[in-house]
């Protein structure tokens, strides 16, 4: 996974399987590669300015405060990036690469480490292992693990509550999400959902989160405070999906379809599917840019090894306007940075992330190469803007 950080501010994280951004202040400069201690964080902007992606416009500009995290499944590890650098400043280790001569009753680290999500004022993170079943929160201060805890079977995807105290985990394998504490670690209660709960998202204000299945194809609705299923949307396109994103403003849910090859966009007013996007074979994650020009999804699809980028028109049919061929193989993770400015991913079988800069070109435009923007981001591909009209 991968994801956008700034520490206290925002910060970004990716990995084999995901990609997250994350922008927090007091994020360590550098992360321990072995038991050495990571180098103190810079000074960073006020806690109070923090806006976490994906964001409207106006949040605040990438700098070497921010950090791009990626997990890294084969490795089992946690990679640190400076965005504003492109620079790799290190990893967490949270097992051992190669598990053949290890893996056994004796061996006590994680495995398959995948999910990755934040708290919303960028001093935490959040890391799910897939096969041992591990919710690891790491403080981005100092990159030192705060807690570890063991949840159900087949854990995916968490996130933090929005008061960062609590991560909501999916249990793939069950019908519930686990609480766990995250600070002090241990599960302090469960919610029961459909079956084979995927990812859990919050709304903006804190108050519903979200939550899709990868055996059913609905949508269940939770009151937070309450801790109980209020809702259910029905009529998507797929009964399996893997991942899905909410817009930045909390009113459109984008749920992918990964077998179908599918995208039920929902508008949370309503809780209707409204549009039932063909978006291609291994259709993985969806990721909100909103820029001046218009509100966009870039979506990472693995069997076409590329980006699309739709242009959404509020409860209208989203329309495709760009693609952005992957530098590497079967593009999966994404997510953009607060400012709006590149978007990152990661691929299931190519260990280094792809930047590519927003906003996206018009339908008639043909992508192009940055000479500014490739020496910032050296994976990057820069999609020209639209050519100005003719004058009269």
């Amino acid at each position: 996974m991968f994801v956008f950080a700034h520490p206290h501010y925002r910060r970004v994280l990716l990995g084999v399987a995901s990609t997250l951004a994350v922008s927090a202040a007091g994020l360590a400069s550098a992360l321990p590669a072995s038991a050495s201690p990571a180098p103190p964080a810079t000074q960073s902007p006020p806690q109070s300015s923090v806006v976490q992606a994906p964001a409207l416009p106006g949040a605040q500009s990438i700098s070497s405060h921010d950090r791009v995290y990626t997990a890294d499944q084969t490795s089992n590890t946690v990679s640190v990036i400076d965005p504003s650098t492109n620079r790799v400043l290190g990893t967490i280790p949270l097992g051992s690469q190669r598990l053949d001569a290890t893996l056994g009753p004796q061996y006590l680290q994680a495995v398959d480490v995948h999910g990755l999500g934040f708290s919303p004022d960028g001093q935490y993170l959040d890391v799910i292992s897939v096969t041992t079943n591990t919710v690891t929160v790491i403080r981005t201060a100092d990159n030192s693990i705060v807690s570890q805890t063991y949840v159900g079977r087949s854990s995916h995807e968490g996130f933090f509550t929005p008061d960062g105290t609590q991560v909501w985990v999916a249990d793939r394998a069950l019908s519930q999400v686990d609480i766990v504490d995250a600070l002090h670690g241990g599960v302090i209660g469960h919610i029961d959902t459909t079956a084979g709960p995927s990812k859990v998202l919050f709304s903006p204000d804190g108050k519903t989160a979200y939550v899709n299945h990868i055996r059913s194809a609905t949508i269940d609705i939770i009151d937070v405070p309450t801790r109980q299923v209020m809702a259910h949307i029905s009529g998507l396109a797929d009964s399996f999906s893997s991942d899905m994103g909410l817009s930045p403003d909390g009113a459109q849910l984008w749920v992918a379809h990964k077998m179908a090859g599918k995208v039920s966009v929902i508008d949370t007013a309503t809780r209707t599917v409204t549009s039932v996007l063909d978006t291609g074979p291994a259709t993985n994650h969806p990721n909100f840019v909103t820029t001046a020009q218009g509100a966009y999804v870039y979506l990472t699809v693995g069997g076409l090894n590329e980006t699309k980028i739709y242009q959404r028109h509020g409860t209208s049919t989203p329309t495709v306007v760009g693609a952005v061929k992957s530098n590497g193989t079967e593009p999966h993770g994404i997510w953009p940075s607060p400012d709006n400015t590149p978007a990152s991913t990661s691929s299931m079988s190519t260990p280094t992330p792809s930047m590519s800069s927003t906003p996206p070109p018009a339908p008639s435009s043909t992508p192009c190469t940055s000479a500014k923007k490739a020496k910032r981001w050296s994976t990057s591909r820069t999609l020209c803007p639209p050519d100005p009209a003719p004058k009269a």
